[in-house]
């Protein structure tokens, strides 16, 4: 009986030590941060997966995992940037918005924001001017079982 109450009260007190331990970003640390982001392409995937190591040690693991997409996404090799701009390409010139938004979290989820982004937006602006595509975004939603999407 005594021996799991030890157990989850040092449970208990090894989860409070690791918060009131662990360092958050500085002011500092997020100007580095939002730096290495927008100057990806100079610093290189090597000194990215640095910063990575540096900012998970500090206990900003996130951080640290965004910069880690940001190192793959420049190391990938030359064929699959290619297929990246291709698709980029190619949604950028669809009027389907739905299928742009799923480009568009494709995009997202490898790290490549500013593409995400620009391609959310191009969405956006079909579904606003275009009275049509903005009633077939509806009824792709309520096929899907989804929320009508806001605009």
């Amino acid at each position: 009986m005594i021996v799991p109450i030890a157990i989850g009260l040092g449970t208990v007190a090894a989860v409070a030590w690791k918060k009131r331990h662990k360092q958050s970003m500085t002011a500092q640390d997020k100007v580095i941060f939002d730096s290495a982001l927008k100057d990806s392409k100079t610093l290189g995937p090597d000194k990215l997966k640095t910063l990575a190591t540096a900012f998970e040690k500090k206990g900003a693991k996130a951080e640290a995992g965004e910069l880690r997409k940001r190192a793959a996404l420049l190391a990938a090799p030359p064929a699959v940037q290619e297929q990246r701009k291709t698709v980029f390409k190619k949604a950028m010139n669809s009027a389907d918005a739905t299928a742009i938004k799923k480009v568009a979290d494709a995009f997202h989820a490898v790290g490549h924001y500013e593409a995400s982004s620009k391609l959310r937006n191009y969405a956006s602006g079909l579904i606003k001017n275009f009275p049509g595509v903005k009633a077939k975004v509806a009824a792709q939603a309520k096929v899907n079982g989804e929320a009508t999407p806001e605009v």
